[in-house]
């Protein structure tokens, strides 16, 4: 999750006018991206290879001036995001400002972790700044990571006690971790939806299973599908000021399960584009997966308070066991 951020300008179909924040849109440069967990955190970073303008009589192109009755709105038509490469998407203004967007959950994710790992170890997929880390190891527990992003690295080597925890540079489905036989491997806030084919998120559990001890734990935590998407495209208001709107436009495959966003602010100094790709992944395949792997699951809440998982959940925390 590092490398220069690509920059791309796409210009409306009709010739330049009197300049609506909408039409910035179309001119915005410096993509860059998260991590997110619907909240939150990208991954990777992409690129935005054409805009288009849809044709509605209450939206005046040339202007791009809204009819004051009712705005029309612009969306992907035909517009494909190329993919984005997860080694360039945490860079380093990525990592500086990851901590800026906490979730707020952060405390209840740590108690729930420390209840499982006893006085044994515990492994982190994608350690990313050591948000959760940092405080499990003050609990008194020998925490390791893996982690593609340099970045996000350097960022937790700049906190206190970063510099103490084991980080092995690589991909969560595949590197091998600092050493064996751990008590816990946890993997959360859906970063697993990083994993953009079926055989990733597969990997990644046999990964898990192989870092495991005899009686050792994987736990995983992500949204549910079914929480998250409002049919094949939509289009979410995540902040609303005087300066400042903040927009989560979607489009979802239903064939591929792979959800692209594009995290939109726009102000008045200019617009920032924040696109990711995540592969959803259902509760009952991801239990599939962990079969594959050789694991069962032990239990499925809806939060890290061991809330009832059911068909109305917004989130599955899931415990799995060799």
């Amino acid at each position: 999750m590092v490398g220069e951020r690509t920059h791309n300008t796409c210009e409306p179909m009709a010739r330049p006018a009197p300049v609506h924040p909408g039409a910035e849109l179309c001119r915005a440069v410096n993509l860059t991206s998260h991590r997110r967990s619907f909240r939150r955190r990208p991954v990777k970073a992409r690129k935005v290879r054409r805009l288009e303008w849809l044709a509605l009589p209450d939206w005046d192109r040339s202007s791009c001036a809204p009819n004051p009755l009712r705005l029309a709105w612009f969306c992907w038509h035909a517009a494909d995001m190329e993919g984005f490469d997860p080694a360039t998407s945490f860079g380093p203004d990525v990592s500086q400002r990851y901590d800026d967007d906490l979730r707020g959950d952060e405390a209840e994710t740590v108690d729930f972790l420390a209840g499982l790992v006893g006085g044994g170890s515990a492994l982190e997929f994608a350690i990313g700044t050591g948000r959760v880390a940092l405080p499990l190891s003050q609990r008194g527990v020998g925490v390791d990571g893996i982690e593609l992003s340099p970045d996000m690295v350097a960022r937790l080597r700049e906190k206190p006690g970063g510099d103490k925890l084991d980080v092995t540079m690589g991909d969560m489905s595949s590197a091998s971790g600092p050493r064996e036989n751990y008590s816990l491997v946890y993997l959360v806030y859906n970063t697993i939806y990083n994993l953009l084919t079926q055989d990733d998120p597969v990997r990644c559990f046999e990964n898990a299973a192989r870092h495991l001890g005899p009686d050792g734990v994987f736990v995983v935590e992500a949204g549910v599908p079914s929480a998250l998407l409002r049919g094949d495209q939509f289009i979410n208001v995540e902040h609303l000021s005087n300066g400042e709107v903040v927009l989560d436009v979607n489009r979802y495959d239903a064939v591929t399960q792979v959800l692209d966003e594009n995290h939109v602010s726009l102000t008045n100094d200019g617009v920032r584009l924040g696109p990711i790709s995540c592969r959803l992944i259902w509760p009952s395949e991801m239990d599939l997966m962990a079969k594959i792997a050789g694991m069962r699951l032990l239990h499925r809440w809806a939060g890290w308070n061991a809330e009832p998982f059911t068909a109305t959940s917004a989130r599955q925390v899931s415990v799995y066991a060799r």
